[in-house]
């Protein structure tokens, strides 16, 4: 085994001392194997945290729910005709609800009394298991199968704008806000923007 690692040596020796378009060939394989491996390294980095990011993703506080729903609400009022600058904040009532996939299981047991021949009595009793369906996850840990994310409830709007004397314009920005909340117009605050 060692003469004929020897022996290879001497041959990978050689070919290095000749020609320098082999060597010149071999040196840039060498770098671009090293290359694909260091790209597949950091492209799984990559893959964890963006899973990672969209796995908390959902998870905002209420506060940085409502500052998104702020930021897109202001973007929309900011083109209604009239309106000119806006400023906009939004409260909320509660905080996301997660709804997971659950397997439920109904037992039923029933007994019956006889009187001779008769029934006299007659009872079911009925009992449910529930149990969350778990799923492997790409992290491979086991986790509640998510279904759906309801977003918080928006508790109240207010809404400053330089066009809020005008009451078409008063209007429009509450029929905006109102059907993008489906909340109702007592919950909407318009006031002149100073």
């Amino acid at each position: 085994m060692g003469s004929y690692v020897l022996g290879f040596w001497k041959k990978l020796k050689g070919m290095f001392q000749g020609d320098k378009k082999v060597t010149a060939i071999v040196v840039l394989g060498v770098i671009g194997i090293v290359l694909i491996a260091s790209s597949s390294f950091f492209s799984k980095n990559e893959k964890n945290k963006q899973q990672q990011t969209s796995e908390t993703g959902a998870n905002l506080s209420n506060d940085e729910y409502a500052a998104a729903v702020e930021k897109k609400l202001t973007e929309i009022l900011g083109s209604i005709e009239g309106v000119g600058d806006v400023k906009v904040m939004v409260t909320v009532e509660s905080s996301a609800e997660y709804v997971y996939a659950k397997e439920e299981k109904t037992t039923t047991d029933s007994t019956k009394d006889y009187d001779g021949e008769t029934a006299k009595k007659f009872q079911e009793k009925n009992s449910t298991d529930q149990t969350y369906l778990l799923v492997d996850s790409p992290t491979g840990k086991r986790q509640a199968l998510l279904v759906s994310v309801v977003e918080p409830k928006i508790q109240g709007v207010i809404v400053a704008c330089q066009g809020a004397d005008n009451k078409i314009v008063e209007e429009k920005v509450v029929r905006a806000v109102t059907t993008a909340f489906h909340i109702n117009s007592n919950r909407v605050c318009i006031a002149r923007l100073a």
